[in-house]
């Protein structure tokens, strides 16, 4: 058995905490892991976006160090460029003796080869590949069921998009069999070795609008799903542009929103089943007891929370909290934990569990302690988060102080909430004269962690007519 732990790193898109967490899903591989190892309550997303998020899963780093602020295909080649002299976690692997391979969805920066960034054997991100991967999608899309299909092409005037479907086709949708099958290639080739070896499988579903199987679309009623209860939120205390929000899905009735929750749902049991086989493979080579397995995602979807859906304005738990569970060597099993973690503290985590040297990474620290006794999770208690729009431009800071949430939205008034009285987030308590200590305590905490981290734009924002916080940095 090697000495130094393997590393199984599954990265879905777009995985809602409380879809997985719950038993609304059927997903009997993630369940495994769970009970394998520990379950966070508390994870959180750096950004709501993939790109971002994704960049600072592999630097550790936050958006406005590394230089990925949105998503990536949306923007021209000379923004969103991941800063070159950032190191990256997998390259620390490398150098620690790891065989390495990355498969399936990267999505941040444009590069073809991912070798500079530690990932020594990796899917073909060609232009050629994301071609024929679309005409490998085509008749999943074209064998679409009309009655269990619907378009969205709200508000007047935007054309009309896949939002979720179902196939008569059997599971085995390219974009998760394509990416499995190199990652089982990759596997079953280094699963004989002696050198310890991280892979990554990554996949653009659930989050992709793409159509589930009927097959799968049956394991589910959807009138049995549960409702998110602030689904009728009307957000009158929350800022303006969330409300804007909420007209896209103005004409979605209770109904409208189980048969998304079924598909969404549906597809995120077809990325278990691939889970189920890698799972297999190791346990077959006798190998998953030597492996750290990690489950988790970029970002979290709203699925009609608020009223609203997908990842864009709104700092919601439904977007920024994302499930995250690890099992493996010297990982409790069974065990939940309320720490407080970001996705991009994973990196520092995984290179102090594998026994390489840390890559520098100023705004994360490694979370190994809380792996080895849950109940250290009382020095994980603070978070911080950072947003800057998707397309559209705006500047929004979330700070986590224990059960409180804080959001500085500098396009409009702030929001404060407590998550233990208020889970679902549905007061803003941010003009609550017995509240006002907090907000103003928060506030300065996040003006140190702009300061702390080098948020130079807004560390420097003294300036007369951007005077936008309730609280200056010296309140």
């Amino acid at each position: 058995m090697n000495r130094q732990p393997n590393i199984l790193l599954i990265l879905p898109d777009g995985v809602q905490q409380r879809a997985v967490y719950s038993d609304d899903t059927i997903t009997p591989n993630l369940d495994r892991i769970r009970r394998l190892g520990t379950t966070f309550t508390r994870a959180y997303t750096p950004n709501p976006a993939c790109s971002p998020a994704r960049a600072s899963l592999m630097t550790g780093l936050l958006p406005h160090n590394h230089g990925v602020l949105q998503v990536q295909h949306c923007q021209p080649r000379d923004h969103c460029v991941l800063r070159a002299d950032k190191p990256h976690w997998a390259q620390g692997l490398s150098a620690s003796g790891y065989r390495t391979g990355y498969f399936g969805k990267w999505h941040f920066g444009w590069a073809e080869d991912l070798a500079p960034f530690g990932w020594q054997e990796h899917s073909d991100y060609s232009e050629e590949a994301k071609t024929r991967m679309s005409e490998a999608c085509r008749p999943y899309h074209e064998a679409m069921i009309p009655a269990l299909t619907r378009y969205l092409g709200e508000p007047e005037g935007y054309p009309e998009v896949l939002y979720h479907g179902v196939t008569e086709i059997p599971p085995g949708d390219p974009r998760i069999t394509t990416y499995l099958e190199e990652a089982i290639t990759f596997l079953e080739s280094a699963v004989g070795d002696e050198q310890p070896w991280c892979c990554g499988l990554s996949f653009s579903l659930p989050n992709e609008e793409a159509p589930c199987s009927l097959e799968t679309w049956e394991m589910y009623d959807p009138n049995r799903i549960t409702l998110p209860p602030n689904l009728d939120d009307e957000m009158a205390d929350k800022p303006n542009v969330y409300r804007v929000e909420q007209r896209i899905w103005d004409k979605m009735n209770p109904d409208d929103w189980r048969r998304l929750s079924t598909n969404y749902y549906a597809r995120i049991t077809e990325t278990d089943d691939a889970v189920g086989r890698v799972l297999g493979l190791l346990e077959e080579r006798g190998q998953l007891e030597n492996t750290i397995v990690i489950f988790t995602t970029d970002h979290g979807r709203s699925m009609g929370s608020h009223g609203i859906d997908c990842h864009h304005f709104a700092a919601f738990e439904e977007s920024h909290a994302i499930p995250l569970v690890m099992s493996g060597p010297g990982i409790p099993a069974g065990e939940t934990s309320d720490a407080r973690v970001g996705l991009h503290d994973l990196g520092p985590t995984l290179l102090e569990l594998a026994g390489a040297e840390p890559i520098g990474a100023v705004d994360s620290k490694s979370f190994a302690p809380v792996l080895g006794d849950p109940r250290r999770a009382s020095a994980y208690a603070v978070g911080f988060a950072e947003d800057y729009g998707n397309r559209y431009w705006l500047t929004q800071r979330v700070l986590w102080e224990n059960e409180w949430k804080f959001v500085f939205n500098g396009f409009d008034f702030d929001e404060l909430y407590n998550l233990e009285t208020d889970p679902y987030e549905m007061e803003n308590l941010i003009g609550r004269p017995e509240h006002r200590d907090r907000y103003r305590s928060m506030m300065a905490h996040t003006w140190q962690w702009i300061r702390d981290t080098g948020d130079q734009a807004l560390a420097e924002s003294d300036y007369l007519a951007m005077r936008i916080a309730e609280f200056g940095p010296g309140a």
